[in-house]
C-alpha cells in the first residue's frame, strides 16, 4: 500500500469513526472532560496547582481515550471494554505525558502571579520564559500522546524528541486539534458549559490522525501494508501495539532519514 493510500485510509477512518465508533469516543472524552472539570473544582479555579491536579487526574483518562483513537484508526475498531482496560494499562503514562507541560505552566501560573504582585520589569522574565516552555511542552503533547500510546516502548526523552519533531514538521496538522479545542471551549462558554463533554473525543481524534499521517510519511517501520489493510485489520494485533519491539529515535530507521 501506498504513502497515500495508507494516509488517506487514516484521514478516512478518522471522519467514519466518529460516528461508527461513538460509544467508547464519547465514554472516553466524557471522562477526559469530567476529570478536567473536577481538578478545576478542587483547585477552586486557575491556581498553581490547578495544572498538576489536571494532569493527576486526566492522564489516565486521557491516555486511555488516546489508546481508543489508536484501535480506530489503526484497526478499525474500538469498545467499551477495550477503554476500561486501557484505562488501566496506560494510566501511568498518561500522568507522566501529562505531567509535562502541567509543570511548566505551574511555574507560568506562579510567575504571572509574582509579576502582578511586585510589578518589577525583571519580572517579566520568568514570566516569558515560562510561557514558551509551556508552548513547546503543550505543542508537543499532541503527538506524545498518541506515540505514548502506539509505541510503549518509546519513552523519557526519547518520546518528546520524537513529538517535537512531528510537530516542527508538520505544525498545521498538529495545531488543527488545537483550534478545534479553542472552538470547542468557546462554543461551551458560549452556549453550555455541557458541550464542553463533546469537546475531546474529536480533537483527540483529530490528534491521532496527525500523528499517524505524519509518521507514515516519517517512513515508521511498523505501519507496514498490514496494519493498514482493512480486510486483516481486525484479525491481529497491530506491530505497533507490541510491547517488545525496537523503537528508535526520530532520526534513525524508522522515523525517517
Amino acid at each position: 500500500m501506498s504513502l497515500r493510500s495508507r494516509q488517506s485510509l487514516v484521514l478516512g477512518r478518522s471522519v467514519r469513526g466518529l460516528w461508527l465508533h461513538l460509544p467508547a469516543l464519547a465514554a472516553a472524552g466524557a471522562a477526559v472532560a469530567g476529570s478536567a472539570g473536577l481538578a478545576d473544582v478542587l483547585a477552586g479555579g486557575l491556581t498553581p496547582v490547578t495544572p498538576l491536579l489536571v494532569a493527576l487526574l486526566a492522564g489516565p483518562p486521557a491516555a486511555a481515550m488516546a489508546s481508543v483513537v489508536n484501535d480506530v484508526l489503526v484497526r478499525d475498531d474500538s469498545g467499551i471494554v477495550g477503554w476500561w482496560r486501557a484505562l488501566r494499562r496506560t494510566a501511568g503514562r498518561g500522568i507522566t505525558v501529562l505531567l509535562v507541560p502541567a509543570v511548566p505552566a505551574t511555574l507560568l501560573v506562579v510567575a504571572v502571579q509574582v509579576e502582578r504582585t511586585s510589578r518589577a520589569p525583571i519580572a517579566l522574565v520568568p514570566v516569558w520564559g515560562a510561557a514558551v516552555v509551556t508552548v513547546l511542552a503543550v505543542a508537543a503533547t499532541a503527538a506524545a500522546l498518541p506515540a505514548t500510546v502506539a509505541r510503549p516502548a518509546l519513552r523519557g526523552i526519547r518520546l518528546w524528541v520524537a513529538a517535537l519533531h512531528l510537530v516542527a514538521r508538520h505544525p498545521v496538522r498538529f495545531g488543527a486539534a488545537f483550534c478545534l479545542f479553542g472552538l470547542g471551549v468557546w462554543a461551551s462558554v458560549s452556549i453550555t458549559g455541557t458541550l464542553f463533554l463533546l469537546v475531546p473525543a474529536p480533537v483527540g481524534l483529530l490528534a491521532g490522525a496527525a500523528f499517524w499521517s505524519s509518521a507514515v510519511e516519517l517512513g515508521a517501520a511498523e505501519l507496514g501494508a498490514a496494519d493498514f489493510d482493512e480486510s486483516r485489520a481486525g484479525d491481529r494485533e497491530p506491530a505497533t501495539l507490541r510491547e517488545n519491539q525496537r523503537v528508535s529515535d526520530p532520526s534513525a530507521e524508522g522515523w525517517g532519514r
